[in-house]
């Protein structure tokens, strides 16, 4: 029952995505406000988290504290990790940028996953209307050899059904298969 909740919980994701491509009709969809749509409800509110059937979406900066089983860390690439403000500040930033508060915050990320830690970056990314190569963040060569596995570089463009493929293939790493649609 708890992992059918949770496999509901996850096509309704993919299907607020698809809704959110659509309504795009064509035009490339601003990520940004669909992230923005969502509600975190109940970040710390006290209950266990293996207890609550959900998935949590937390910036490094409200991470500090929290653990989960499985954490997936995005965009592990240069600019966006350390941010491109921490590698060239600017004479107008409230705070001058500091690529070491960058490696603590890299540092709190890794450290959340009790089980699995996967640290996701993009080989290129639209940035400005353009298509722009990105650099593996700094931060993933410190990495021991002896703990990171590496997986192949991928080239492709997901949509919702890339998403679902991905996530059926996930879950049949912990020996179950995915609920039935």
């Amino acid at each position: 029952a708890a992992a059918a909740a949770r496999w509901d919980g996850v096509r309704w994701l993919l299907s607020a995505i698809d809704r959110f491509e659509k309504q795009a009709a064509g035009e490339r969809p601003a990520w940004h406000e669909f992230l923005a749509t969502l509600t975190l409800a109940g970040r710390n509110d006290g209950t266990d988290e293996t207890d609550r059937a959900c998935v949590t979406l937390a910036t490094l900066h409200s991470a500090k504290g929290l653990e989960w089983d499985h954490v997936f860390l995005v965009g592990c690439e240069e600019g966006r990790l350390p941010h491109s403000r921490a590698l060239s500040p600017r004479a107008n930033d409230p705070v001058p940028g500091d690529v070491e508060e960058e490696r603590r915050l890299f540092y709190v990320g890794v450290t959340r996953a009790r089980e699995q830690l996967f640290l996701v970056r993009a080989a290129r990314r639209v940035e400005r209307g353009r298509i722009a190569e990105r650099t593996p963040s700094r931060f993933l060569a410190e990495l021991p050899d002896d703990v990171a596995q590496h997986d192949a570089v991928h080239d492709e463009v997901a949509d919702a059904a890339d998403v679902a493929s991905a996530i059926d293939a996930f879950l049949a790493g912990f020996g179950a298969d995915a609920p039935p649609s």
